[in-house]
């Protein structure tokens, strides 16, 4: 996903837990929710099956800094959203660098068509056929794992 892509808007709906969000007024405050609860008939339940409007929702949220917030508003936070036009569809013959967010260390250096990997979607989520057994390769996929792609032409 080609970064310029993602925007962070204010949800529409209500948040579940382990979302990343962001400060609606600081967004470089970033941290991840849990306990969502939803207002019905005047009063705060756990959030089960439907999720309501952002306005009749809130969540607790962990910040990076391991501050926390409990009974924060969805609507007073941030998600990102992405979109198809920033999706980049990957090619046997692309070159791809996976490196780990939190250390930088490469994980993965290689032509696509050499890595242990078979694409069989064209999702924003993908779904990943692991031809020796690796558990990890969608995960490097949708967490935040920063990548580089690179085509020949």
């Amino acid at each position: 996903m080609d970064e310029k892509f993602i925007k962070l808007n204010t949800p529409k709906f209500g948040l579940q837990s382990d979302r990343k969000v962001y400060d609606l007024i600081d967004t470089t405050k970033s941290g991840v929710t849990s306990n969502p609860e939803s207002h019905i008939d005047n009063s705060w339940v756990p959030t089960k099956g439907s999720i309501p409007a952002a306005e009749h929702s809130r969540v607790t949220v962990k910040w990076d800094d391991n501050s926390i917030d409990t009974e924060r508003l969805s609507s007073t936070l941030l998600v990102e959203e992405w979109s198809y036009e920033g999706l980049h569809m990957i090619e046997e013959s692309d070159f791809l660098k996976i490196k780990d967010p939190k250390t930088g260390v490469i994980i993965c250096e290689n032509q696509i068509s050499s890595i242990p990997l078979k694409l069989s979607s064209r999702t924003m989520k993908g779904h990943f056929e692991n031809i020796n057994g690796d558990d990890n390769w969608e995960k490097y996929f949708v967490e935040n794992y920063y990548a580089e792609l690179y085509r020949t032409t």
